[in-house]
């Protein structure tokens, strides 16, 4: 790939998803989805429309990340990485553009008609089926960039970098799973595994940024957790970036050795 289309995707995916998804309409904030969208649906296709194309671009965005990284941790995260794209593309599809198609087409009904249509497009928003894409893709983009912070993990710390990054993807699991997310204990949480994974690394912040990215983005794209997770996975790219340049520390090199088995 050319450097300079790979620089556009690595840098330009992450700040797409994070732009658009700070608009992201909140639907928990009304009392159904259909109260969510009737004033907003046309901006509520359009936004899923371009993710549809910008998750996948995320990523490939991923993968560029680590495509000169070498061991079993990257290998585990590029079969993850390659799970999220088709699991989260679906999952964009079936929960933004079809129940964004279904509210649009339900705004022309009588009060008769919609007293029974509103119920029926409801549960198709928390079907089982869109439930279990949303926890399938999201599992698969933690596991990915959280396996991308072992791989980046100083040779003899890898073992730690292993347990905080478990200890990540059950924080993430019980915040969704308990609606624990973005209370003061949530938050706290996520600190305490990003400030160690720092100290893993020596103080060098690329493995403690892919590990708040994968926190964060991996609770759920909607604003402020995806756009938070865009942007610390656009500031690993951007630290990795700059310390390839000539005249960089070397020390500060943020590239898992070829050779690495974990």
């Amino acid at each position: 790939m050319k450097k300079l289309l790979r620089l556009i995707i690595l840098f330009g995916a992450p700040l797409l998803v994070g732009a658009i998804n700070l608009a992201h309409p909140v639907v928990s904030a009304y009392p159904t989805v259909y109260h969510a969208l009737l004033h907003q649906g046309g901006w509520w296709l359009v936004l899923h429309f371009v993710n549809l194309a910008a998750f996948p671009l995320l990523g490939l965005a991923v993968y560029l990340l680590t495509a000169d990284w070498r061991g079993l941790a990257v290998t585990v995260s590029r079969g993850a990485i390659a799970a999220f794209i088709p699991l989260y593309a679906a999952f964009d599809a079936m929960v933004g553009l079809g129940t964004g198609t279904l509210v649009q087409s339900a705004r022309t009904l009588s009060a008769e008609q919609l007293a029974v249509v509103e119920p029926i497009i409801q549960a198709y928003w928390a079907s089982s089926t869109a439930n279990i894409l949303a926890t399938l893709g999201s599992a698969a983009w933690g596991l990915g960039l959280l396996a991308a912070t072992v791989a980046i993990t100083p040779a003899g710390r890898r073992l730690a970098g292993t347990a905080l990054a478990v200890a990540g993807f059950a924080l993430v699991g019980w915040g969704v799973a308990t609606g624990s997310s973005g209370t003061l204990l949530w938050w706290g949480a996520v600190a305490l595994v990003a400030l160690a994974v720092l100290g893993l690394n020596h103080g060098r912040p690329m493995a403690s940024l892919l590990a708040l990215a994968a926190m964060f983005f991996g609770t759920t794209h909607v604003t402020p957790y995806g756009p938070l997770g865009a942007a610390c996975f656009l500031a690993a790219a951007l630290w990795q970036q700059l310390s390839r340049q000539p005249g960089a520390d070397p020390e500060a090199r943020d590239v898992a050795p070829a050779g690495a088995t974990l």
